[in-house]
């Protein structure tokens, strides 16, 4: 094992990859995950936050 293998990546770090990767995740509509990624590099990733950009998403597929 080298020296990469071992080290724990910290919580930030594991959001992070997350988060660059989020548009690769099957299934998952592009409109959704660019608002979550929005929402995390806007630092503003919270319940309330999200489920009213979604609520906001679903509406203006609606009109």
């Amino acid at each position: 094992m080298n020296d990469k293998e071992n080290t724990v990546k910290t919580g930030k770090e594991i959001l992070d990859t997350f988060f660059q990767n989020i548009n690769s995740i099957a299934g998952l509509d592009t409109k959704i995950a660019n608002t979550l990624l929005e929402l995390y590099k806007e630092r503003k990733f919270t319940e309330s936050n999200v489920v009213s950009r979604i609520k906001k998403l679903r509406e203006s597929n609606v009109d």
